[in-house]
């Protein structure tokens, strides 16, 4: 699943619900996906939980869809049901010489459309009760997802800080390397903040690296993100630097762009697997 920006998921789900359930849905995920990266400590956990999160989200829709398809139907009893008490009137008007009879059968009739409402008023009654429940059900796993959202790049964040340098020194000889957020003055007024940033040694030399961390990444983020780091690399001056992206779920345009642009990009799973 890719990681969307707020306004992104709420315009997906806008084309598939109405737009107060697509904003109630869209902080329903924003929290969901936080606290299953506190659950998780590696990207096997983490998807397993998106994955549930999206079947819950479809059971979701499916009753929302029963729920609308059952409404349609009492709709057209009752429109069925008025139809046969103004047949019955149309009837009565005509045969004035059977009033009586005329009579009879719309009383009849009244008393069905009556027994009718009353079970319709059931099933109403009935309905509210389920679309209470439902909407309980959003709002906790709305509280959920906002936890999620609040707090999953933080997360995810942590761990390459702690995960990158070790790596970088096994494979590309960067060494005596820690990492944290940091803002890059570009001038102008222009700030332009970076996930990671630390310098270390290679060679004797000190070498700076930028790290942007992503849990689903495609070629045009990756270029994006190429674009952002290079003008932090400018403002730093003549600084040696490397530039990273660390992702957890990497699409396949994401890895052209990364070898057309020179980009370091490393899979989350590698450097969770060589932490030991």
């Amino acid at each position: 699943m890719t990681l969307l920006t707020r306004q992104e998921m709420e315009q997906k789900l806008g084309q598939l619900f109405p737009p107060k359930q697509a904003t109630g849905l869209t902080e329903l995920l924003d929290n969901f996906r936080e606290l299953e990266v506190q659950r998780a400590a590696d990207t096997r956990e983490l998807k397993q939980g998106l994955t549930a999160l999206t079947a819950e989200t479809k059971k979701l829709a499916e009753a929302q869809r029963q729920t609308t398809e059952r409404l349609t139907e009492f709709g057209q009893r009752v429109d069925e049901r008025f139809a046969s008490l103004a047949a019955a009137q149309q009837q009565t008007d005509k045969g004035l010489t059977r009033l009586d009879q005329a009579m009879e059968m719309l009383t009849q009739a009244q008393q069905r459309t009556e027994g009718q409402l009353a079970e319709l008023g059931k099933a109403i009654t009935e309905l509210s009760k389920s679309q209470l429940r439902t909407e309980d059900r959003l709002g906790n796993v709305s509280k959920m997802v906002t936890s999620l959202g609040n707090t999953i790049g933080f997360s995810l964040e942590e761990f390459v800080a702690a995960l990158l340098p070790p790596y970088l020194e096994r494979h590309w000889n960067i060494s005596g390397l820690t990492l944290e957020r940091r803002y890059f003055d570009l001038g102008g007024g222009r700030w332009e903040e970076v996930d990671l940033f630390g310098a270390g040694l290679r060679d004797g030399h000190t070498v700076t690296v930028l790290a942007e961390c992503r849990t689903t990444l495609g070629g045009s983020e990756v270029r994006r993100l190429a674009d952002k780091l290079e003008a932090v690399a400018v403002a730093l001056g003549d600084r040696e630097v490397v530039r990273v992206i660390v992702a957890m779920n990497i699409h396949p345009t994401a890895e052209e762009a990364a070898k057309e642009i020179s980009i370091l990009l490393i899979p989350y799973s590698r450097i969770n697997r060589e932490r030991a």
